[in-house]
């Protein structure tokens, strides 16, 4: 039941590690979102994708940025 989120897991918060992180939770939210509602992930799921391509640039926050 969880393997899917499997991927959503980091071991860093570095770009290489949250962005394959990111890509892995917006397609097991839009596997969801078309369980419970098809029409509704249909009308969502490319501004989802959008936002995962688009994302922010990483900030290190290991650093204090």
């Amino acid at each position: 039941m969880t393997a899917p989120l499997n991927h959503t897991l980091v071991r860093a918060l570095d770009e290489a590690e949250l962005t394959p992180a990111l890509t892995a939770a917006t397609a097991a939210l839009i596997a969801e979102l078309t369980l419970a509602d098809a029409a509704l992930a249909a009308r969502l799921a490319a501004t989802l994708s959008d936002l995962r391509d688009d994302a922010y640039p990483v900030v290190n926050l290991q650093a204090g940025c």
